[in-house]
Formats: structure tokens, C-alpha cells, sequence
């Protein structure tokens, strides 16, 4: 989901909702990225699981250093 900055390693908060509004980020079974091509689908097959509420960046992957 880089196209909306949602990068590896992020992590997002999803509320479960049946519907999003127009604007909001919708939580459902397909990906956005542009380095794909955009995709459409018959509405009667798509179902919205939920709707993005926050999102926390990091810089990386989390890793453990012991200090000397």
C-alpha cells in the first residue's frame, strides 16, 4: 500500500465496518500498490472488512542489539 504511504513494516489500526466513506482508506481483499495496475471488480464482489483508523511507521524492522 505504498501508494497511500503504507510501507513494510508499518502497522495499521483497522475498526471492522461494512461500508467506508469516500476518502477513507477501506480495509478489503486486494491490494493497492501502483506498481501493479489498477484492478476493478463488480461491486457484488467485493466486501469491505473494515476501515483504516491510524497507521504507525517504523523506520525498519524491529531488531535487538546487547550493549556491551
Amino acid at each position: 500500500m505504498t501508494g497511500i504511504s503504507v510501507m513494510d513494516f508499518d502497522y495499521v489500526l483497522v475498526r471492522p465496518a461494512p461500508r467506508v466513506l469516500d476518502g477513507e482508506v477501506a480495509v478489503v481483499l486486494v491490494s493497492e500498490n501502483p506498481d501493479h495496475p489498477r484492478r476493478t471488480y463488480p461491486v457484488a464482489h467485493v466486501r469491505v472488512q473494515g476501515r483504516m483508523v491510524a497507521r504507525l511507521g517504523l523506520a525498519g524492522p524491529l531488531t535487538l542489539t546487547r550493549r556491551a
